[in-house]
């Protein structure tokens, strides 16, 4: 069964944009990738580590 993430993320220019629905807004400068796994949004930053973004849109390092 598939989860349904409140999370959303676009590309701009070379940022990616993270967004909760209807709440916070998180920014992250020229990152090598993004991708959902469950409820969380995963970030890989330019030094190759990754970022996993909760559903409250708190960063988990």
């Amino acid at each position: 069964m598939q989860t349904k993430s409140n999370l959303r993320y676009r590309w701009k220019d070379d940022d990616v944009i993270v967004k909760q629905i209807g709440g916070r807004r998180l920014e992250f400068h020229k990152p090598r990738d993004v991708f959902h796994s469950g409820e969380d949004v995963i970030v890989v930053n330019s030094w190759g580590k990754r970022i996993r973004i909760d559903k409250f849109a708190n960063k988990h390092y």
